[in-house]
């Protein structure tokens, strides 16, 4: 386990790990599914964590240092390396939710604004009429006497 995480696993089965996909070495997206939205969307989905590194999936684990892969049979546990922060926000959102594990390309470590997915939001791009395009201006100048100010337009030749 690596100098200020902690070793936190989570219940998972062959569809919340990427079809068992998930080795330890890799890292991991943590999505979450709860109800508590509005009328419209109660249910959502969210992001609670993003790039974590997964040290053991059932009995396979990954020895330090040498990063060598043991065992890699699919489990029905995944072991995860957590700030204790993220260790008691993965415990409440298991208690509480359905998670699911993203698979990250190797080597990316980009942390993404993401926002809240619900059935309204997936929906609003067909819901509700394509904003229109504002119009274009002419081009004009601000032309100021004093305390007076006159917009000009210019004309193009």
């Amino acid at each position: 386990v690596p100098m200020g995480k902690r070793a936190v696993s989570v219940s998972a089965d062959a569809p919340s790990t990427a079809a068992g996909l998930i080795k330890p070495g890799d890292c991991v997206d943590l999505l979450s599914t709860f109800e508590g939205g509005d009328s419209m969307s109660p249910m959502q989905t969210i992001t609670i964590l993003q790039n974590i590194l997964v040290l053991a999936v059932g009995k396979s684990y990954v020895k330090s240092g040498a990063k060598e892969r043991e065992n890699q049979a699919f489990g029905d546990v995944v072991t995860l390396a957590l700030s204790p922060l993220e260790s008691e926000v993965v415990t409440f959102a298991e208690t509480k939710t359905k998670l699911k594990l993203a698979l990250r390309t190797p080597g990316e470590a980009v942390i993404s604004a993401l926002p809240n997915c619900s059935f309204k939001t997936i929906t609003k791009g067909y819901a509700e009429e394509p904003p229109k395009p504002k119009p274009v201006l002419a081009p004009s100048l601000e032309v100021i006497r004093g305390t007076e100010r006159e917009k000009v337009p210019i004309k193009a030749e």
